[in-house]
This record gives structure tokens, sequence and C-alpha cells, in this order.
């Protein structure tokens, strides 16, 4: 089985039981720093991820490190990744985790880059009008990108809005080149 289904199917399952708990959010939050910690490579790290280390010494080193600071439900993920040899999937866990959270709360976030930095009404009128589109509240990310001639691109999920100098000239291109 690929990563990306191993990391969705873990996220489901994840998210399921911290919803029985109450404490997604909270799971979030633990995953989201271990796995940033995870991504600097400390030497904690990789103990945790060194295959010629026993299961259970993980496992003890895990509870050792994270016993009191993270949510049961977190030191049990952290442990059963560890023996399976797949921590380095916690990164894409957290991430599916959190889009399983938005959506359960009607919340879609966008990824907005455009030529300029938008202004707080700006953003205002363009979460509006992508949540009426959207249906969901939407939460803007938005960032400058001095690659875009002018105009903007939005991505919701699957959907990518591309309304920019750039891709109005590649189909004149394209056009004029059938």
């Amino acid at each position: 089985m690929d990563q990306r289904r191993i990391s969705a199917r873990t996220a489901k399952a994840l998210f399921a039981q911290t919803q029985q708990e109450g404490a997604t959010g909270k799971v979030q939050n633990d995953l989201a720093a271990i796995a940033h910690s995870l991504c600097l490579k400390e030497k904690p790290w990789e103990l945790l991820q060194n295959p010629l280390v026993n299961q259970e010494t993980k496992k003890e080193a895990i509870a050792a490190a994270f016993n009191a600071r993270v949510q049961p439900v977190t030191l049990r993920l952290l442990q059963a990744l560890a023996s399976r040899e797949q921590l380095h999937l916690l990164g894409a866990i957290a991430q599916q985790l959190g889009v399983l959270a938005d959506n359960a709360a009607g919340i879609a976030r966008a990824q907005v880059r455009s030529t300029y930095e938008l202004t707080q009404t700006e953003q205002a009128r363009l979460e509006a009008t992508l949540g009426t589109f959207m249906g969901k509240k939407v939460v803007l990310e938005t960032r400058q990108d001095s690659g875009l001639i002018a105009g903007l691109t939005i991505k919701i999920g699957d959907h990518l809005f591309e309304h920019s100098l750039r891709r109005q000239l590649r189909r004149l291109e394209e056009t004029l080149t059938a």
C-alpha cells in the first residue's frame, strides 16, 4: 500500500478516535509540534527511525519523552508508527487530520497567490465570495508571488482558479500556434 493511502487511512482512524475523546484540536497541536521537530532531524528522532533499534526500546523512548506532554492518543500513534518504521508519515498524517477536522467544522482553506499584498477589505470580500461558492467558511492563506505578471491564483482543495495575465498569455499563445 502506498504511503499516501496509509497516511489517509491512519488520519481517518485518528480523527474518529479524537472526535470520540473530544481531543481533535489538542492532537492537531501535538502532531504539528512533533512533525516540525521531526523535520529538524534532531538526534532523538534518529534513534527512533533507526531500524537496528528494537521496537520495545522505541516505544519506551517515546513514552519517556512524551508521556505527560501529549494526548494519550498521540502517544499511541507515535508508538505505533515507530514500531512499523513509519514515523516519516507523521507530517502527512497531521495534514490529513487537519483536512478532516476542517471538513467536519465546515471550513475550506484557500491558498491565494497574488501579485501584491491583499488588503483586509480585499481579503474579506474574497473570503465571502469563495464562501458562497464553496458553501463553507473559507480561511485564506495569502502569499505574494512576484512570478505572477498580474492577477491572482486561488487553490481550494482540488479546485484551481487562475486569473492572471500569465495564464491569458499562455492561452493566447496556444490559440495562435494551433
